[in-house]
């Protein structure tokens, strides 16, 4: 997916402010700075939407590539914004 898209990802503790700007974009960051507080977010509200306490606000939308079945799901995306952790699988 080409373009620039800002993605804010928030709940009660911690607010997440982001521009995407290439294909592939990289999160780095020191141990203990909340990328992987990150992409559980991301994942709870993909899971349970905005029950899970947290707000998601993108133009697209964003989806956590896991360890389970994570070829047919990249497959089966598009149009999406994909975050994947460090320690999973697919990488």
């Amino acid at each position: 997916m080409i373009g620039r898209y800002e993605v804010e990802v928030y709940n009660k503790r911690v607010h997440y402010q982001l521009v995407v700007k290439r294909n592939i974009t990289v999160i780095q960051g020191d141990s203990a700075t909340g990328k992987t507080e990150l992409i559980r977010m991301i994942s709870d509200y993909e899971n349970n939407g905005s029950s899970s306490g947290v707000t998601e606000i993108c133009e697209k939308p964003c989806v956590v590539l896991g360890n389970t079945f994570w070829r047919e799901r990249l497959n089966a995306l598009s149009q999406c914004i994909i975050f994947v952790d460090e320690g999973a699988a697919s990488i």
